[in-house]
């Protein structure tokens, strides 16, 4: 009766390993962490180069070729209508959304169709270069009247405080008033109020009255556009950001965490440098802030008129990369695109971990 019975229990435990090994297996997943980065590729003069596929580009993590899953054109004139998460995924694997905050499954409930284009006026609070920025006003027309009935324009300043002048509006007949105004010392709107697609809703007003330093401004403007749907554009019009010290340009601590939100709210911000000059000791600041943030860097002491026309070219499209990130590849990792062909310019919004400091110019 013993022998039967330690048979029974023998047969039961046996049973039972057969039974947690197959649970196991129905269990186990492959974890993929996929990554999506938006990249321009522009000709000469800043038309957009079409037709690219995912054997044009050239991606590496630290010299090694990382592999592309999925290439795709963005028309941002059209508008980014759906993304789902099957136009870009085949293989039938788990993904891992919380390992990259780059990529992104699932679009918020409401969307915007259409572009999202921001003016930011930094104004010089000494008055020194005032008349410089306020030439720029008339050539920005350019991009207002390029623009499609469906686009939405915001305009926002900073002298010695951060103002709301026009917050997402398809009214673009508002713009250039708003934007003589945020020359002007008239107030701005008020922050905390608005309707989606609003940027001035996003902005508590209590933070808002306490910024002091463009720095801080471009920080809670990067907030607020972070809630916000889609990729946008903003062109910053300005003479610089931080101040010079014996070793270069030292920006405020807060510098790199508003590079991190413009990042993270898919901001590409182009640059016009509102100082009559070849060159100023400020102008690295300004590289910084649009090459950082997959934009360009424009000297306007010529004809501003051509700069805008190449912004309105450049802005109206990108190309969303879809590839396998390497396990040992921390999230906002530092990647290398390239193109096959290297008369193009490409541009991708760098990794912001640190600030790049830029070195003094030396006088001859």
């Amino acid at each position: 009766m013993k022998l039967m019975s330690q048979l029974v229990f023998l047969i039961l435990f046996c049973q039972l390993n057969i039974a947690q090994d197959k649970d196991l297996s129905v269990s186990e997943s492959i974890k993929v962490r996929r990554t999506l980065i938006e990249v321009r590729v522009l000709k000469a003069g800043g038309q957009p180069v079409l037709g690219l596929e995912a054997e044009d580009f050239h991606l590496t993590w630290r010299g090694n070729p990382v592999t592309l899953v999925s290439t795709r054109w963005v028309d941002e004139e059209v508008g980014r209508e759906d993304v789902d998460s099957g136009e870009f995924f085949d293989i039938d694997e788990e993904i891992d959304e919380e390992a990259d905050d780059r990529f992104w499954d699932e679009e918020p409930e409401q969307k915007i169709h259409g572009r999202v284009i921001v003016f930011f006026l930094q104004k010089d609070s000494t008055g020194e270069i005032g008349g410089d920025l306020a030439r720029l006003i008339r050539p920005a027309q350019a991009v207002i009247d390029e623009l499609s009935p469906t686009d939405y324009v915001a305009v926002l300043s900073f002298d010695s405080s951060f103002k709301l002048n026009l917050d997402l509006t398809q009214d673009h007949f508002r713009v250039p008033d708003a934007l003589f105004e945020g020359l002007t010392t008239a107030e701005g709107k008020p922050f905390g109020k608005g309707f989606f697609p609003s940027i001035g809703k996003e902005i508590d007003r209590y933070k808002a009255d306490r910024v002091n330093d463009c720095e801080a401004a471009l920080l809670i403007l990067g907030d607020a556009l972070a809630e916000l749907p889609g990729s946008k554009s903003m062109i910053f019009m300005g003479y610089g950001l931080g101040s010079m010290s014996g070793t270069g340009i030292s920006y405020p601590n807060h510098f790199g965490m508003a590079m991190q939100t413009i990042h993270k709210s898919r901001t590409t911000v182009f640059v016009m440098d509102a100082h009559a000059a070849d060159y100023h000791t400020l102008e690295g600041s300004l590289k910084d802030l649009a090459f950082n943030t997959g934009g360009q860097y424009f000297k306007t002491y010529g004809v501003p008129m051509n700069m805008f026309n190449r912004v309105i070219k450049t802005i109206a499209g990108y190309y969303e990369l879809v590839f396998e990130a390497p396990e040992d590849a921390p999230p906002y990792a530092p990647y290398r695109i390239s193109i096959a062909k290297p008369h193009y310019e490409v541009l991708v919004r760098e990794p912001y971990r640190k600030v790049r400091h830029t070195k003094k110019r030396k006088k001859r």
